[in-house]
């Protein structure tokens, strides 16, 4: 990499990023993202837990009379899953975990591609949502293709990690700028699970199960 450079939303002029650059041809990689605990290497970024994340490969032609102002359009790099639990959470609830069978948490570099999907989870505290109906838990990937399937697995533990209840839900679809919605019952397994795609993203298609 020719040049790098870093910001924080902390940072003053935070989404004004200013870059020396050679005359001549350049691809320059920008990435935004809320991800937590990111790691960067010369070959890839990765994140320890993959939040809602931008991306673009931007090139650039550097001339003695061109302009050096630009003003880069970022796209959503990833999908998500988010598990709207219908019935009420137990008192001895402490733990949802929500795993993807193919979740990517790294991009290449240069490339800006998802590296190669595996399994992997989130762990997150529902202890503020014991006793609540409508509980929400939500997982995120980078989005290594246009739409893809996945399967996906919910467990809820007690606080020593004893589970409580646990079930594999196969055949989730997965799209680029798109969330998938799963709302239904978690501890009386006596439905189905409805599925709708969040229009906070993409707006172009719903389905129900």
């Amino acid at each position: 990499m020719e040049d790098q450079a870093y910001q924080s939303s902390d940072d003053e002029d935070f989404g004004i990023v200013s870059m020396n650059l050679a005359y001549g041809h350049h691809d320059v990689k920008i990435i935004a993202s809320r991800g937590e605990l990111p790691e960067l290497t010369d070959d890839a970024l990765t994140w320890g837990r993959v939040k809602d994340t931008y991306a673009i490969d931007y090139p650039v032609d550097v001339v003695a009379s061109s302009n050096g102002n630009r003003s880069p359009e970022l796209k959503r790099a990833i999908s998500g899953l988010r598990v709207v639990i219908s019935d009420e959470i137990p008192t001895n609830a402490k733990w949802i975990v929500l795993t993807l069978g193919k979740r990517s948490q790294a991009l290449t570099l240069p490339a800006l591609s998802a590296l190669p999907y595996g399994e992997s989870s989130v762990e997150l505290d529902c202890t503020g949502s014991r006793g609540v109906k409508n509980a929400q838990a939500a997982i995120y990937t980078l989005a290594g293709e246009e739409e893809w399937t996945s399967t996906a697995h919910i467990a809820v533990k007690d606080a020593t990690g004893k589970v409580i209840t646990s079930f594999d839900l196969p055949d989730v679809t997965l799209k680029k700028n798109r969330m998938t919605v799963l709302t239904g019952e978690v501890f009386n397994r006596q439905n189905g699970f409805t599925v709708s795609l969040d229009d906070a993203w993409d707006t172009d298609k719903t389905g129900v199960f």
